[in-house]
């Protein structure tokens, strides 16, 4: 038999087949029609039954859900904002300025009561934040904690701060006269507090995008001089406080009280609102301590061109601030209300008299509501700065706006100086206005670094040296701050005449000049 053919037999089975499919069929199709018809019976009772007995909870359920989805968008829509980011990153600021502004004042006094009167409370900060800032930055940087590597190094930046504060207010009676602990005491608040100031300027480099690190960092400003205006004003920023035997034990311990709940609430609420996910494993580096000061090192050594350049610029900014907030009340009680500190102490050969002494604390008092203003004044200029500038600014217009901010604080405070005790009003209104020039030397070294740190990230979770980067800038300017403890002198600081703020005056103009012929490309 051909392929292809068919015998008879093949012919008839087939039929068979096809019959019996058929039937098959039929029989099937009947079974899925009564099946179907009970079905829909069945859908329709259980229709019937939602519709008599369950309304109220189907519409509640849908409500409740609905309502959910809702608030998802919104917490979602905000934290996309970088700016409202930047506010909630940088809340802790205002603790951070609490503490520096009230407990180290109050630390300075306290010591010189104990006999320490200078390395300790004036030249360890700023020679301790210097070689220690990039050992903390790199071991943040390297830190794999399940809170995020830089939420979890500010809780504990946060716990040392606390216990160290809460500590201080109750020193003269856990301490007594042992100079030991109450050093080492020390030693840990500043490391707390360096810890905390390196870490938020880090997470505004990770978190917030390369073209709103200006807004972000001018959110920190916004925040300090809040902390600012908070110390002056409810806590009176130590001033009120001369000499260290004069001190009240239970006010000193209601401070830091005060101080270490701020700190604490401000840093819950941040890592709260915006938790931070752990660093990528797959980049993790398990190094021997000696490997990691290396990897620092090597770090430091070849940082970008430009962030040295930002390094030299930092050093002559917090020189000229430095010197001029050594020197801020002295000058108001000597130079505006020509006043003596006591009766033995006299700048000329004639003793004061309890008149000068009287016109010295007014000074003080004056110098008093001048700093308040000036937090007032920096506020109002980190809110300029944030609306003149655009989102992903130009190299030329964050130069312009820096150095046109700088030029109006230092005019004003050159209008200050040569004004003086001639008119008050003058001098104060003047004198406040020194606030710009501090919101354009908080903003722009930070901001021009966090927009080169972007640019050498690979990943927002991945190992990068931001820490180390924010530590090198940090490094000068507490370098700046030890020149200017050392060699601020009112001899020095007067350059020969009679006015206490002739080296702060050249000191901003240099600056300013610096600042004018600095060249950065973003």
């Amino acid at each position: 038999m051909e392929p292809g053919d068919r015998s008879l037999d093949d012919r008839a089975s087939s039929a068979h087949s096809v019959n019996v499919s058929d039937d098959h069929r039929v029989d099937l199709s009947s079974v899925t029609q009564e099946w179907e018809h009970h079905s829909k019976e069945s859908l329709v009772d259980l229709q019937g039954i939602s519709e008599d007995v369950t309304p109220p909870l189907l519409t509640s359920y849908v409500r409740a859900e609905t309502q959910r989805a809702d608030s998802g968008r919104k917490v979602t829509s905000w934290r996309k904002r970088p700016i409202l980011r930047s506010l909630v990153l940088a809340v802790p600021w205002v603790g951070l300025t609490l503490l520096n502004c009230t407990v180290f004042e109050l630390l300075t006094s306290f010591l010189t009561s104990l006999g320490v009167a200078k390395f300790i409370p004036r030249y360890l900060p700023p020679f301790y934040t210097f070689f220690v800032a990039p050992l903390i930055g790199g071991h943040s940087d390297r830190s794999y904690s399940k809170w995020g590597r830089r939420n979890g190094t500010m809780l504990v930046a946060t716990c040392l701060i606390v216990v160290s504060v809460l500590l201080f207010g109750g020193s003269q009676h856990v301490f007594g006269d042992h100079l030991v602990f109450h050093i080492l005491n020390v030693v840990v608040l500043i490391h707390g507090s360096v810890t905390m100031e390196l870490v938020l300027r880090t997470r505004l480099f990770d978190e917030i995008p390369r073209g709103y690190q200006v807004h972000a960092q001018a959110c920190g400003s916004i925040w300090h001089s809040v902390g600012v205006a908070i110390g002056m004003l409810i806590l009176g920023g130590g001033t009120e406080v001369v000499y260290g035997d004069e001190i009240n034990r239970a006010n000193l311990f209601q401070t830091c009280c005060i101080v270490a709940a701020v700190v604490t609430v401000t840093v819950a609420i941040s890592i709260y609102l915006m938790p931070e996910k752990p660093q990528d494993i797959s980049t993790r580096r398990i190094t021997t301590v000696g490997h990691m000061v290396s990897e620092i090192w090597d770090t430091l050594v070849s940082a970008p061109y430009e962030l040295r350049l930002l390094c030299v610029l930092q050093l002559f900014l917090w020189m000229a601030w430095s010197s001029f907030d050594n020197q801020k009340f002295k000058w108001w009680g000597s130079n505006v209300y020509a006043g003596c500190p006591t009766l033995s102490s006299s700048t000329s050969s004639e003793p004061c008299t309890q008149a000068q002494v009287d016109n010295y604390v007014a000074g003080l008092n004056e110098a008093n509501s001048a700093v308040q203003g000036i937090s007032a004044s920096e506020l109002i200029a980190t809110l300029g700065f944030m609306l003149l500038t655009p989102a992903n600014p130009s190299s030329t217009r964050l130069h312009r706006l820096t150095y046109g901010f700088m030029f109006f604080g230092v005019v004003m405070f050159a209008v200050a100086v040569i004004v003086g005790s001639a008119s008050h009003t003058v001098s104060f209104v003047s004198f406040v206005c020194v606030g710009t020039f501090y919101s354009a030397i908080y903003i722009f070294p930070y901001a021009v670094t966090g927009v080169i740190a972007k640019d050498l990230m690979d990943a927002p979770r991945k190992f990068n040296n931001n820490g180390i980067y924010a530590a090198l800038l940090m490094q000068f300017i507490y370098a700046g701050q030890f020149v200017v403890e050392e060699y601020n002198a009112s001899s020095l600081s007067s350059l020969g005449s009679s006015n206490t703020m002739a080296l702060p005056v050249l000191l901003f103009i240099l600056s300013f000049l610096f600042m004018f012929n600095f060249k950065f490309e973003l």
